[in-house]
């Protein structure tokens, strides 16, 4: 299992912010499944996208890190949303 975090930052002020993700918090922890070895940050942002519905994600950027507070690198050649059934996201702020 691999635990990373995933910081949320909204890149506009809260006013101009859906509603919706008004009510969004600034950091979630992702567990991922002992079968992802590979695209950590990749497949992380997967499953972190299918729990937590985002309505304008230009308003937003995402950071992965890992359990060291390292930011973790995206794959430009990996399938989004390939794998986001592999872990699960718990809010923790």
């Amino acid at each position: 299992m691999t635990i990373v975090m995933i910081h949320v930052t909204p890149s506009v002020s809260s006013d101009n912010l859906h509603f919706d993700d008004q009510q969004l918090g600034s950091l979630y922890r992702v567990t991922l499944n002992d079968e992802v070895s590979e695209d950590i940050a990749d497949v992380a942002l997967d499953v972190f996208h299918s729990s937590v519905a985002v309505k304008e994600l230009d308003n937003f950027t995402f950071e992965v890190k890992d359990e060291n507070g390292t930011a973790l690198s995206l794959n430009d050649d990996y399938e989004s949303y390939s794998k986001s059934d592999l872990g699960y996201v718990d809010l923790v702020e």
